[in-house]
């Protein structure tokens, strides 16, 4: 038992260390910008929306003023299962309409509906965009740029439309700040692969050709991030292509979310794990999205030391219960306080490097820790628990892209 504990920390220990080195050395690292071209490529901008009516509007107008010429590029909302009025309200905002008459589970299953459908009207890339969005009028261009140097596939800047709403939705955005800032611009800048991340997304035709979207996890970016691994495709990572998006007010629904997340990851380990693995040593996308996969099982083996360890504290309960409860509340209190300590470091090292203001982001230095907590439960629920189906979080803010304020800047 000692011996798997020591070899299961080892491992434990070299996983965050590969992360750690990637997180610190890109960070700081400048990232080679992407030139500048003459808008060439062509367009369809998809929107899968299940009864998102209150906010596809704006959406729409965001992109239908895009500094991009209006002749290369076309909007498409693909409505599906929807109880409300949807489909008339892209109609109504300008947009084009693709109905999924098809009873459907997923938003791979919409996407590839939508691909077969455009796909003999030559267009040079697919962008893709959640209902909820508002999207940076530079957008389309950094797109563009990214497929005229040579990309089939590019993520965008994945921002927040509602960071101030409250603690939940301003640590949902400082979360994604981390993914962009420390996740995929220090992937971009040590020249790896960046991930996708769910909005925001540039498919390039010839892409779509040839590998398909034949995704079936909850989690269809990550799993598509594993294709495009395999298939020996780089993503790129657009800074200049931003898109804000509108984050869970409610923890229920930020825990729904991330243990929907949490099952996805379980269900692309186990779907892409060995595959990715025999090309780890010929492709360091292959190596760094296995690695990445592989943080299912290193996440769970995680609880285990905090799982003997009440054990511990109960059985000394047992035994001495005043020098046991004393030890209890000791070790807890030092948990919660290295958990505080930890996530108010990273939000400041977070807003520092993004060019935040910190002033707002007081109250998310004080709930970050809580947070974390809140997430690993959650990831603890998706990856032991049956894959939980697909369940609609409300989206409210009604905000436009002129009502942005300076702290979306980026």
């Amino acid at each position: 038992m000692k011996l798997a504990m020591l070899m299961f920390g080892i491992l434990g220990v070299l996983y965050m260390v590969y992360h750690g080195l990637i997180l610190l050395i890109g960070a700081l690292k400048k990232l080679p910008e992407m030139p500048v071209v003459m808008p060439t490529k062509r367009f369809s901008v998809l929107i899968p929306a299940r009864n998102e009516e209150n906010v596809l509007p704006n959406l729409i107008a965001s992109l239908l003023a895009q500094h991009y010429p209006r002749e290369l590029y076309d909007v498409f909302v693909l409505p599906n299962n929807c109880t409300d009025d949807t489909e008339g309200a892209a109609l109504r905002s300008g947009a084009n309409v693709i109905p999924i008459r098809e009873k459907v589970q997923s938003k791979g299953e919409v996407l590839r509906i939508a691909f077969q459908e455009l796909e003999p009207k030559g267009y040079d890339g697919y962008l893709i965009f959640d209902a909820d969005n508002l999207v940076d009028p530079g957008f389309l261009q950094a797109a563009n740029d990214a497929m005229c140097a040579g990309y089939q596939v590019g993520q965008g800047y994945r921002d927040s439309k509602n960071p101030g709403d409250n603690w939940v939705a301003g640590c949902t955005s400082v979360f994604f700040w981390f993914m962009n800032r420390l996740f995929n611009r220090s992937r971009a800048a040590l020249g790896m692969s960046a991930h996708l991340n769910g909005t925001g997304i540039l498919l390039g035709a010839r892409m779509i050709r040839e590998h398909g979207y034949n995704v079936h996890s909850l989690t269809e970016d990550q799993e598509y991030t594993a294709i495009c691994a395999l298939a020996g495709e780089k993503i790129a990572w657009m800074p200049r292509a931003v898109t804000y998006d509108e984050q869970p007010t409610r923890l229920r629904d930020s825990m729904i979310q991330r243990r929907r997340w949490a099952a996805g990851t379980r269900q692309c380990f186990a779907g892409y794990a060995g595959r990715l693995y025999r090309g780890f040593f010929t492709y360091s996308a292959c190596r760094d999205v296995a690695l990445h996969f592989t943080g299912v099982p290193m996440q769970l083996l995680s609880f285990v030391p905090g799982i003997l360890t009440v054990v511990t504290l109960i059985k000394g309960i047992v035994r001495e219960p005043a020098s046991g409860v004393k030890n209890a509340v000791i070790l807890l209190t030092i948990s919660l306080v290295v958990c505080f300590l930890s996530g108010a470091l990273m939000v400041l090292a977070v807003c520092l490097l993004e060019r935040r203001p910190l002033k707002p982001r007081f109250r998310e230095m004080c709930a970050m820790g809580l947070y974390i907590i809140t997430w690993l439960i959650a990831n603890l629920a998706g990856f032991c628990l049956k894959a939980p189906g697909w369940k609609a979080i409300p989206h409210v803010s009604t905000i436009g892209i002129k009502d942005l304020g300076d702290e979306h800047a980026v």
